[in-house]
């Protein structure tokens, strides 16, 4: 069975590729190894059925391959969408992995130690690439050498392009200044390049899953109430397939790293880069690091009044006016403000600052610089998936005033196709699918469903609610509008 399974469905090997197995462990609450007991039990069972089938005569020989078919293509879905998955994750963690390496790249060239650089990254807790580089420090201290733990691990973990710029950067990273700078610039062209390529595609298929799941259905009901061949279930079997198909084909899953929370967003934030830039400035200048930062968090206290809270205010009294002894990096309520990775490049810089001041200052400089850059790139990815979804909004919103107008209109059209076929319009009954119709209504209108387990995609704020409710709202109204005007003779 496992042969038969492999060659005709695939082979599940790639579940132990960059800790995936994990991964979806955590998303869909099943292993791999329960996919493959599954699927020869569910197989044998089917088997099983058919055959008391065929020995009681119950089923007839064309419904019975209709039967194997029907199953064959369920079980082949089920392994396309694993297969899809792990794409989306694949591009998702390269997508990462040259983030990882920019940031990489600056804190070897402030710091000069690759050991600091690893738990810089370690604690960004970034998807695979943290647990790569926590794997080779804790294989270090074992007796291994740091550079020969990570190029160990980022070869049996990380392969294609990312895993040569990786390697390079850990053989080449002590030459100079001038590689460490040629790599990072081509690090960041190659990932304008990708993010560009990604949106992209996702843009084409964004709009050919929002024709297949938005259009298409308003357009299949007109003709099947035309032609006189709708039926309860052939719209039952219209809603399955609109609701399956909007969370098994989501072209965007991958591009979920620009509108969720994650450690690379935080130089998005403009408040956050001014904070620092001043910092750096004041540090340039020769000022000691507390009465820089001092500065720093008056100007960002005084010009954001609103987002501030006053129990912030109140805790950094003592501290801005000098009396607070506690490193600003030890203050836990600054972590309910400014995000893990704006903490450590604090306490990074403080500890550059017992050396010499201006070199504190001129590292934060070339540190934010360089962060403000893939902020910039996050920025763009970020507003091309907003205009992506704006777009399938769009869509989606015309969409459902077609549907609300057709079914509104159905005993019209139905009317008109008993018209055509010469039935008797007087004696002829006209079916009424409204209950179903509002069903499919209310599904499109709360589309698309976000079907895993992973907070990440769950509907979270009361905005979003009221936008689902509001589209259903609209086709109720162009609903009921159609009803009154098509059918008020009726």
């Amino acid at each position: 069975m496992d042969v038969i399974t492999n060659h005709v469905f695939g082979k599940l090997d790639f579940f132990e590729k960059l800790n995936y197995s994990h991964y979806w462990k955590s998303k869909y609450w099943i292993t791999r190894s329960q996919i493959e007991t599954l699927i020869p039990i569910l197989s044998v069972l089917f088997i099983g059925f058919t055959f008391i089938q065929i020995m009681t005569d119950l089923i007839r020989i064309e419904y019975l391959i209709l039967e194997y078919f029907f199953f064959f293509v369920c079980l082949r879905l089920i392994f396309l969408f694993i297969h899809q998955d792990f794409k989306n994750y694949m591009i998702k963690a390269e997508i990462i992995g040259y983030f990882v390496l920019h940031e990489l790249l600056i804190i070897l060239e402030t710091s000069k130690s690759l050991k600091e650089a690893t738990k810089f990254i370690i604690t960004g807790k970034y998807l695979i690439f943290s647990d790569i580089f926590s794997e080779s420090l804790i294989r270090s201290h074992f007796g291994q050498q740091l550079n020969d733990a990570l190029r160990s691990q980022i070869n049996s973990q990380i392969s294609g392009e990312l895993r040569r710029i990786f390697l390079n950067v850990i053989d080449t990273w002590e030459t100079g200044v001038e590689v460490a700078q040629l790599s990072t610039n081509m690090i960041l062209n190659h990932l304008s390049e990708y993010i560009t390529e990604e949106t992209d595609k996702v843009d084409t298929w964004g709009s050919l899953f929002s024709g297949l799941i938005f259009l298409s259905p308003p357009v299949i009901l007109c003709f099947l109430l035309l032609s006189g061949q709708i039926s309860y279930i052939i719209v039952i079997i219209l809603i399955a397939t609109v609701f399956f198909g909007s969370f098994l084909f989501r072209p965007d899953k991958h591009l979920s790293i620009f509108t969720s929370d994650s450690p690379i967003l935080p130089f998005t934030d403009n408040k956050t880069i001014e904070l620092l830039m001043i910092h750096a400035e004041n540090l340039s200048l020769g000022v000691s690091y507390t009465k820089s930062l001092n500065k720093a968090l008056n100007i960002y206290i005084t010009n954001s009044t609103e987002d501030i809270a006053s129990s912030m205010k109140d805790s950094l009294i003592s501290f801005r006016l000098g009396i607070e002894r506690t490193s600003f990096t030890e203050l836990e309520i600054l972590r309910k403000f400014f995000s893990s990775r704006t903490i450590q490049i604090l306490n990074l810089i403080e500890k550059f600052s017992y050396v010499n001041t201006k070199l504190a200052g001129s590292k934060l400089m070339m540190i934010t610089e360089e962060m403000s850059k893939t902020g910039n790139l996050l920025r763009t990815g970020k507003a091309r998936v907003k205009a992506i979804s704006f777009q399938t909004t769009i869509i989606q919103t015309f969409s459902l005033i077609s549907l609300g107008f057709i079914a509104g209109a159905s005993p019209f059209f139905q009317l008109i196709s008993y018209s055509v076929g010469e039935f008797d319009l007087k004696t002829h009954i006209v079916t009424n699918f409204d209950p179903i119709f509002i069903f499919l209504g209310f599904l499109m209108s709360i589309l698309p469903i976000y079907f895993n387990f992973s907070s990440e995609y769950k509907i979270k704020s009361t905005q979003d609610i009221i936008i689902r409710i509001s589209r259903f709202l609209l086709f109720l109204i162009v609903f009921n509008l159609a009803r009154e005007i098509l059918t008020v003779s009726f």
